[in-house]
């Protein structure tokens, strides 16, 4: 009976050990120098059922010094570890896992295992309890074996208290100031003078620039000139040699009727023809320029709204008689100039 219970305790430890993930390490040797380089015996067991994991290197990264806590001062607080080579590993020296490969693993005892040596080292003083790697697969992770103890010594020199590692802070030491100090202050005083002097120039030249210049006044064509000019450019179209017989009579009545608007000051362009010719009577016109007016009015009347076809004679001779009754009628270059415009001439005049 005892041997039948034996038998089954033995059967479950081979068992949960198939079905578990073991891992551990052993140095080379517990005391080493800042940068020595040490050598780690890692042993791993899988499952039997062992397809697909992960050796995670993350926590070499973040081993704590056991000396920390009773010296904050010259301890630092983790180790300053590097691994150095990772055997038969394949792996980058920054990488914080490596997937395991068919290559790693061998049989012991019918139990997947894998066994390599790393090399690294401790940048910093202090005692490190090195673990043994995690290895994870799916959603488990192994059970690490017993950590190692590494203690990290400095140099016996670094450790000679009567050195001068230490020195004891001294005061700053001022130089004297040279003219070269001074140059900073030197050149700013020069920038500041000279855009002032830009300043001033510019601000010189363009009052200069402005005094010089002479704002003529703006001196209104005479209303004779403008009917003279639309008279010409209408000629020059020969509207009526095309047949356009209204547009033409149109655009004469229009250019009198506006000549008359602005030489005379009542609303010409609005009024009809008898009322234009009454309003010339209150003006002192000549007759014979009044039934000439009215005859080129009433014939325009008729083209547009009685749709009348005067003779071709009767066109050029209307566009002869427009332009004469406007240069008879018209003021003189002076008195067709207003009072400000006048007094502007006045004054230039004087100035020569």
């Amino acid at each position: 009976m005892t041997r039948m219970i034996l038998m089954a305790v033995l059967f479950m430890q081979a068992f949960w050990a198939g079905a578990q993930v073991f891992s551990s390490v052993r140095l080379d040797k517990d005391t080493v120098l800042i940068g020595d380089p040490v050598t780690a015996d890692i042993s791993i067991t899988l499952p039997r059922d062992f397809t697909k994991g992960y050796i995670i290197f993350s926590p070499y990264r973040n081993i704590t010094n056991q000396q920390y806590a009773a010296d904050t001062v010259t301890q630092e607080k983790t180790a300053d570890l590097e691994i150095l080579d990772y055997g038969t590993w394949k792996a980058d020296g920054g990488a914080d896992s490596l997937e395991f490969t068919e290559s790693m693993i061998t049989i012991e005892n019918g139990i997947p295992t894998v066994k390599n040596k790393i090399i690294f080292a401790v940048y910093n003083g202090g005692s490190f309890m090195i673990p043994a790697p995690v290895v994870a697969f799916g959603t488990q992770t192994s059970q690490a074996g017993d950590s190692q103890l590494l203690r990290v010594l400095l140099p016996a020199r670094l450790m000679n208290r009567d050195t001068t590692l230490f020195n004891p802070i001294k005061d700053i030491i001022r130089e004297k100031k040279t003219m070269a100090d001074y140059l900073i202050y030197l050149y700013v005083l020069l920038g500041l003078l000279l855009m002032a002097g830009l300043g001033f120039y510019f601000v010189k030249v363009r009052k200069k620039k402005e005094e010089a210049e002479v704002v003529l006044p703006e001196v209104p064509v005479p209303a004779h000139i403008k009917a003279l000019n639309a008279l010409h450019t209408l000629d020059r179209r020969k509207l009526w040699q095309q047949g356009h017989i209204k547009d033409y009579q149109s655009a004469l009545t229009d250019i009198i009727r506006t000549y008359i608007e602005e030489r005379y000051g009542f609303g010409a362009m609005e009024m009809t023809t008898d009322e234009v010719a009454s309003e010339l009577d209150k003006r002192d016109v000549d007759t014979n320029l009044k039934v000439r007016l009215r005859e080129i009015l009433q014939v325009a009347d008729l083209v547009k709204f009685a749709r009348a076809e005067p003779g071709s004679d009767i066109h050029q001779r209307f566009m002869d008689m427009a332009a004469d009754w406007v240069r008879q009628t018209a003021l003189s270059t002076e008195d067709a100039m207003p009072s400000e415009a006048k007094e502007d001439s006045m004054a230039q005049t004087e100035d020569l």
